[in-house]
């Protein structure tokens, strides 16, 4: 089992608790603090085969409603995490963020587990 990274938790703790407090925090302003803080991925083609794998999920699923964006973070850390989109007046609009660390990539061995990952 994976831990998520401590930096990661108290970022997500400080989010939730100015969500409980009755601020709206965007997933642009979380986003940018998630892929400053780590930084995406340089490879192209290592993000092209998480969104295609993720994508795929999100259709057999029946899902494709709502759309989900994956990002490849460069990251030592071995993490996985789903952002919900919400708009700025704090409502929820059914898309999701969906972030993999490069660090948990590297311990996947087939797109079998990397699809276990994401779910």
């Amino acid at each position: 089992m994976h831990r998520m990274p401590k930096t990661l938790l108290f970022l997500l703790a400080a989010v939730l608790g100015h969500v409980a407090g009755g601020c709206a925090i965007t997933v642009p302003e979380l986003a940018a603090t998630i892929e400053s803080k780590y930084g995406i991925h340089p490879s192209t083609e290592v993000a092209q085969y998480v969104s295609r794998t993720g994508n795929e999920m999100v259709s057999a699923m029946g899902a494709s409603k709502n759309p989900y964006t994956f990002v490849v973070l460069d990251s030592e850390d071995r993490f996985q995490l789903s952002v919900p989109v919400n708009r700025a007046d704090g409502n929820l609009t059914g898309e999701r963020r969906v972030y993999v660390s490069s660090g948990l990539l590297r311990e996947l061995d087939n797109g079998a587990q990397l699809r276990s990952a994401l779910a």
